[in-house]
């Protein structure tokens, strides 16, 4: 069974070494082999692209590439490159990268917005949906205080058990924020899980009428004195003595 090839990243060594052009040689058949090995295990894209000279090549997103501060306004994470084997002044040969610039929607990774309630793509509200199991009671709590910790404003917490507002983008008229309760659950094997369950919106009981009656003097009068006896504010207004 073939491995799943993975994209590329500066923090793999051999990415590394040709981002920087450490790489060297003085046979370009072997420069050839370590070009086409990266090929091998890394996602390119399936159109050719030679190289200046006519000879192989190919064009690789790679993570962490050429980002700068504009990049990373537009969530950009990486840059695509044009990998291929160039020859040096003292006739070896090695393997560039040169970074090609492409839009934001092509790119096949981008850094996700803050946002102010989390929604159901959130690595951990992903594993609560999947039921992910912990070994102990300490691990499950550790992912709702990071839950709480990231999305202070929509989570209110205690021991066990969680009160989040979560962002669903739905098509009907049904208002996106929604309101869960999660809370930690021990299963037949004795291991942990994160139950979650939607708070039902609490039914509003219809006003009784009130009877109005005709206003006259004295009505008025019991309702200034009613009005004067209302509470005060614990803080009161500063008055302008101006």
């Amino acid at each position: 069974m073939s491995k799943e090839r993975q994209y590329a990243s500066i923090e793999n060594p051999s990415i590394a070494a040709i981002v920087t052009g450490s790489y060297s040689f003085s046979d370009r058949t072997k420069a050839i082999e370590r070009l086409e090995l990266t090929h091998k295990y890394f996602v390119t894209a399936k159109k050719t692209h030679k190289a200046p000279d006519g000879g192989p090549g190919f064009l690789i997103w790679i993570k962490g590439f050429a980002v700068t501060p504009e990049n990373e306004k537009q969530g950009i994470v990486g840059n695509f490159a044009h990998v291929y084997i160039n020859k040096n002044e003292k006739n070896r040969h090695s393997l560039v990268a040169c970074k090609v610039e492409s839009e934001v929607k092509n790119h096949p990774m981008r850094s996700r917005p803050k946002q102010s309630h989390p929604d159901w793509g959130n690595p951990i509200m992903r594993s609560v949906k999947k039921r992910k199991l912990f070994k102990t009671l300490q691990e499950a709590q550790e992912d709702l205080n990071l839950l709480h910790e990231t999305f202070p404003d929509a989570t209110i917490p205690t021991p066990g058990k969680l009160n989040i507002m979560v962002y669903e983008r739905k098509e009907d008229k049904t208002p996106p924020i929604q309101k869960y309760i999660f809370e930690i659950k021990i299963d037949p094997n004795g291991e942990y899980f994160i139950e979650y369950n939607k708070k039902k919106p609490k039914e509003s009981t219809p006003k009784p009428e009130q009877k109005t009656s005709p206003q006259g003097y004295f009505t008025g009068k019991e309702e200034l004195k009613r009005a004067k006896k209302k509470k005060q504010p614990l803080i009161p207004a500063h008055k302008n003595n101006n």
